[in-house]
Formats: structure tokens, C-alpha cells, sequence
């Protein structure tokens, strides 16, 4: 009964993200053939079987098996690259930001300020400069040249590209790259000017809107990190949101039809994600929206899991690798916690007050993300911050202000005139320090621990399932939302005894 109760989506994409735990995390061939067996079997039994659902599954299996050739293909290439050979090599990059660079094989993402991970969905590569990386290099065309050769860390394969030296810098080529780059100048500029000269407020403002927190003290990063409110510098799936909405309307203010309305607003969050290098929760939003705004106009409903799970899959597809990245793993992880969670408990039912409701869902909002993140939080950095889930409710509408007084800003900016914004933000910027410093003085705010155990990605992977079931469980949301919270510890359990 509870397969039958799947979405359809979740009838490909569950057994394609096994097929990569087997042959990409494992490295099991035996097991992967034999679960393809199974699978294969499955789909086949059922559509000979169950006239009603033969069409359906039918396109089901063919669908899988083309997912399935490109997972056998992806790990063919990566076998067969001779790439992986120590020897010289030149990459042409396009920095477009800080933290993600972009060339014309590889994603890549600046680890520190001479580090740079490049990513494409064959493999990683680590660049290691020689001399200090340059923050003048970011908007430019860049050559360089180093030793490339295959490490290994935690069952990932990453490339290295070591000695590395910038041969030619010159200014990008690509349409898109150009843009970008302009793009982002002007915020960094317009951002400059609403700090009013106070380096902790721009670092503060370019980590909330574009997500680079290079800037950002280790005084910031300790303090934002112990609140458990990090999330809001990683242009998460709550900025793209919100951002969505706000373009939305203030472009139908103007334009009253719904689809043009859209498409500028589209059109306007895809630059953004150019401008900030398509993170993997940004990515996941955007296509979270277009998927849920398109079934709306042709159906006229939509329905947020199949739309979540239809992201998953179509991120997967083209970069497999991305679902043993941190960042895929708690966007996606946390969201589907909080679809499942506000799918079984409705707020809007409750005969209250505005305030009452917007307490309760936020409280429900910060308790669902808490409990998604733990696992992967604790195993990625040794803490537990229970208290983030009263701090969020605080201080999340704080910094989506902040988000509306700097999208005004960008408005403002041409005229060089902030009217007063710049005081705004200040004053909001050390209120928000304050609410967290005060928040944070409790024992229990936040705990760090010597992590003793070892998760691999597999346990990651297994608390979304996990949730999937206690949620269909046929008891009370009380008692579901109790469940949840254990959920975590009892795979922190499991793992004891494993290990």
C-alpha cells in the first residue's frame, strides 16, 4: 500500500538514486546488477500484470533505463578519462564570483583564497595557485596551467590540479558570462553604498545576497555558525522564494498578464543565478518554481513534492555527483522534511489570530528544519544547535527585510541617493547581532562534539526515507511530529551499533 501511495516520480527517482549510492559510493558492481534485476522485474511484473497501470509503467521503465545508460555511461567516461594521468594541463576559466567559477569543461568553486574545486559530472578538481589568489580576477577570463592528477577523501575521486599558475587573464567571451559580471559589479557597488562604509555590514550584505562569505570575520562566522542561522548566506531555496515573489508582483503591478509576468520574472531569477554560480539549493528553488508555476498553468493545480522530486531528478541527471554534496543533500532534505511536514499539519484549520498562525509556522518551520539538517550538520561539523529553531523564528523576517531594503537599494543606487537605507540597515544589522548574542548566551543554545563516528552518504540518504515513513503512520500530528524529532538519533543509534 504504501508503494501504490508514492507520487509517480518517486517510482523512477528512488530506485536511481540507489543505482548511484551502489555504483558511485559503494563502488558495488555485483549489488548494482542485481538491484537492476530487481527493479527491471518490478516494473516489468506490473505492467503485464496490472492492465490499469500498464501505459505508466511501461513509460516508467523506459525512462529508468535511459536514466540508468547515463549512470553507466557517466561512469565509463570517468574510467576512461585519461584525464585522470598525472600530467601538465591548461583550463580556461571564467570567474564569475568568489566562490564559483565557471570554464568551458568544469563548474568550479573557490574553497579558500588559492583553492579552487572544479566540478562537472564526471569528477572533481582541486587547483592549488602558486602565488595568492587575486580577488581582482573575479568578472575576468583566466588561463592556468598545472599538474593534474586523481586523490581520494571519503570515497570521492577529486582531481588536483597542483602549481597552478595564471597564464593569461583577459575579459570573458560568453554573452552570459559578460552579464553576469556586470551584473554583479553593480551589486557589489550598490551594496558599498548601503553599508555606508562599515566593512562588517558590506561583508554581512554580500553573504545574504550573493552568498560569498569570504568576507565575513571569523568573529561572524563563529557567531552566525553557533546560532544555527548560516543557512541565510547560502542563497537558499527562502532567498530564491522570495525573491521570486517579490519580482512577481512588482512586475504585475505593471503588466497584469500572468504568463508575461512570469517569464520576465523567470528570466530575471535565472541572470541572478548566473550572477552567484548556480548553488545546488538555488538551483533546486528555481526549478522547484518553474516546475510549480508551469503544472499550474497547464493543469491548473500543482502539487509541491512531485515538483521537488522532479528537481532532484532533473539536477541528478545532469550532475550526478551533486547527491553526495552537502549542500544538494540538506536542501533537498530539508525541504522535503517541510513539505511533509505542513502536508499533515494545516495551520490555516486553526481559528486564531494572525499572530498565533505566524507563530505556530514558524515554529514548525524552524522544528521541521532542525530535525532535516541534524544528521547531516552533525556529521559535516560536529554540532547541534537546538536553539536555532527559536532564533529563526526571530531573525529570519529580520534578514528578509534586509533582502527588500537592498532590492530598493539596487533601485536607488543609479541616482546615488539611499534615502536614509544605508542608517536602516545598520541599525537592523546590530539589532540582529544583538538578538543573537543574547539568544546564544544559554547553555543549550548549542553544542559541539567530537564527532566519534564516521556517516557515510548512505545514512544521509536514509533519513529522507525515514521521514517518508514516520509520515505515514496513521497517528496523530502530534505524535508524528514527536517521531520526527527522534529520527535523527535513532540513525545516530543505528550507526553506533555498526560501527
Amino acid at each position: 500500500m504504501m508503494i501504490n501511495s508514492l507520487s509517480p516520480i518517486y517510482n523512477i527517482l528512488i530506485p536511481y538514486i540507489f543505482s548511484m549510492i551502489f555504483i558511485k559510493c559503494l563502488g558495488k558492481e555485483y549489488i548494482f546488477i542485481f538491484f537492476q534485476i530487481i527493479v527491471i522485474f518490478y516494473y516489468s511484473y506490473t505492467s503485464i500484470f496490472y492492465y490499469s497501470k500498464r501505459i505508466k509503467y511501461i513509460i516508467y521503465q523506459i525512462i529508468y533505463i535511459l536514466l540508468l545508460i547515463n549512470i553507466i555511461n557517466d561512469d565509463n567516461f570517468k574510467e576512461n578519462d585519461n584525464i585522470h594521468a598525472p600530467r601538465e594541463t591548461i583550463l580556461e576559466i571564467n570567474i564569475n564570483r568568489q566562490k564559483n567559477i565557471t570554464s568551458n569543461s568544469y563548474d568550479c568553486k573557490i574553497i579558500g583564497y588559492d583553492t579552487i574545486l572544479f566540478k562537472n559530472m564526471n569528477s572533481n578538481i582541486t587547483c592549488f595557485f602558486e602565488s595568492y589568489f587575486n580577488n581582482s580576477l573575479i568578472g575576468k577570463s583566466i588561463k592556468a596551467i598545472g599538474i593534474i592528477e586523481e586523490k581520494k577523501f571519503k570515497s570521492h575521486s577529486y582531481l588536483i590540479l597542483s602549481r597552478a599558475k595564471v597564464l593569461e587573464i583577459g575579459e570573458p567571451k560568453n554573452l552570459n558570462y559578460i552579464l553576469s559580471s556586470k551584473l554583479r559589479s553593480y551589486i557589489k557597488s550598490s551594496l558599498h553604498q548601503l553599508s555606508d562604509k562599515y566593512d562588517d555590514v558590506y561583508s554581512f550584505l554580500n553573504a545574504i545576497f550573493l552568498g560569498d562569505r569570504s568576507r565575513l570575520t571569523i568573529e561572524q562566522k563563529l557567531l552566525f555558525q553557533h546560532s544555527g542561522t548560516m543557512h541565510l548566506f547560502a542563497v537558499s531555496g527562502l532567498h530564491i522564494g522570495f525573491l521570486y515573489f517579490s519580482i512577481y508582483w512588482s512586475v504585475f503591478t505593471f503588466c497584469k498578464n500572468k504568463k508575461i509576468s512570469l517569464c520576465i520574472c523567470l528570466g530575471v531569477l535565472l541572470v541572478y543565478l548566473e550572477t552567484i554560480g548556480y548553488p545546488a539549493s538555488s538551483v533546486r528553488a528555481y526549478v522547484m518554481i518553474f516546475l510549480w508555476q508551469i503544472t499550474k498553468l497547464i493543469f491548473k493545480k500543482s502539487n509541491s513534492e512531485s515538483s521537488l522530486a522532479w528537481a532532484c531528478l532533473l539536477i541528478l541527471v545532469f550532475q550526478p555527483n551533486q547527491l553526495f554534496t552537502i549542500g544538494f543533500q540538506l536542501s533537498f532534505t530539508v525541504v522535503f522534511t517541510l513539505i511533509k511536514v505542513f502536508n499533515r499539519v494545516d495551520i490555516n484549520n486553526i481559528k486564531s489570530n494572525f499572530l498565533i498562525k505566524y507563530f505556530l509556522t514558524s515554529t514548525l518551520t524552524s522544528y521541521a528544519a532542525f530535525c532535516g539538517s541534524f544528521l547531516l550538520i552533525y556529521d559535516n561539523f560536529n554540532i547541534i544547535v537546538p536553539g536555532s529553531i527559536l532564533i529563526n523564528i526571530l531573525v529570519v523576517p529580520i534578514a528578509m527585510l534586509v533582502i527588500v531594503l537592498v532590492l530598493v537599494g539596487l533601485i536607488l543606487s543609479p541616482i546615488n541617493n539611499m534615502l536614509g537605507i544605508e542608517i536602516i540597515i545598520y541599525e537592523i544589522y546590530q539589532f540582529l547581532k544583538s538578538i543573537i548574542l543574547l539568544t546564544t548566551k544559554s547553555n543549550f543554545t548549542f553544542f559541539k562534539f567530537q564527532n566519534i563516528y564516521s556517516l557515510n552518504d548512505i545514512f544521509h540518504l536514509i533519513l529522507p526515507f525515514l521521514i517518508y515513513l514516520i509520515f505515514e503512520f496513521k497517528y496523530s500530528s502530534f505524535v508524528k511530529l514527536v517521531l520526527l524529532g527522534f529520527a535523527p538519533f535513532f540513525l545516530l543509534f543505528m550507526i553506533s551499533i555498526i560501527q
